[in-house]
């Protein structure tokens, strides 16, 4: 999927809360570009991480002339800025991977992480719980799995839509401390209106589509339609005309391994039954 703006807010977020590992090690499943993240945009949120000296060196090292596209080798200052020192990636087919493999059946990596990052990589991975098993043997403890994967729409993306209640119930399996999760309804129209408005930072706690709401089975659905049909209604003609806006809504999840317990395979249904 890539790195948008939405995505650069939650992860200046998640730093702001003092969740992510400062200072350690991040491996991308899928190595990332910025994609609707210009830097003038990912600017406002990156400059309350790092001194404007060394800011202004990690966004000459992810974008390209136009400060609009970024470089092959954007990521590792992108992750930089959050206080990752050290990047490794892993893809089947991409040449920048610092492994090559294919997540179908991966192999065990001959490093551990403090945070590994699943930005739109396991929809397209039809044995997609190899990619939470790897994660989760990957990771150290107190290790962050960041997700970032569709939850509606996005048709033929990916072989899979992952629903919210797969992050929730894996953390009840697996003993995960769910550090945040925010549903981002109809990302593509989120991400042009958020780059109109690019001064405000994005308050991620507004979104319609609550925590509370994804316990509910029966109304979840409806307000994910209600919601989906008053965005394309009453937004979509307000943007330029060029605007690329599929209809889908991604999950945002970050997930804490606290032990060194093999990992389970979860029962769909735990963490609704029995909420924290």
């Amino acid at each position: 999927m890539g790195i948008n703006i939405i995505s650069a807010a939650w992860m200046s977020r998640l730093a702001r809360r003092g969740i992510l590992h400062q200072g350690g090690a991040i491996l991308d499943l899928g190595p990332q570009a910025l994609v609707l993240c210009p830097r003038h945009a990912f600017e406002v949120y990156a400059k309350h991480h790092r001194s404007p000296d060394v800011l202004g060196e990690l966004l000459d090292q992810i974008y390209n002339a136009d400060n609009n596209s970024s470089r092959p080798d954007g990521a590792a200052p992108f992750y930089k800025i959050f206080g990752y020192d050290t990047y490794r990636s892993t893809d089947l087919q991409d040449k920048r991977a610092t492994w090559q493999m294919d997540l179908n059946s991966p192999t065990p990596l001959p490093e551990k992480f403090d945070a590994i990052t699943n930005f739109g990589t396991a929809e397209h991975v039809f044995n997609v719980c190899a990619v939470f098993r790897l994660m989760h043997d990957a990771l150290r403890v107190g290790g962050l799995g960041l997700h970032v994967l569709p939850a509606f729409g996005d048709f033929n993306h990916g072989f899979f839509n992952i629903h919210p209640t797969t992050f929730f119930d894996l953390a009840a399996a697996n003993r995960y401390v769910v550090e945040d999760y925010c549903y981002v309804d109809s990302m593509d129209i989120r991400c042009h209106i958020h780059l109109m408005n690019y001064q405000t930072e994005m308050n991620l706690d507004e979104l319609p589509i609550t925590l509370n709401d994804l316990r509910q089975y029966g109304t979840l659905p409806r307000k994910v339609i209600r919601q989906f049909e008053h965005v394309h209604q009453t937004v979509t003609g307000k943007l330029p005309p060029d605007s690329y806006t599929l209809p889908k809504d991604y999950s945002f999840v970050a997930l804490r391994k606290v032990s060194e317990q093999p990992f389970q395979l979860p029962i769909q249904g735990v963490w609704i039954d029995n909420p924290p």
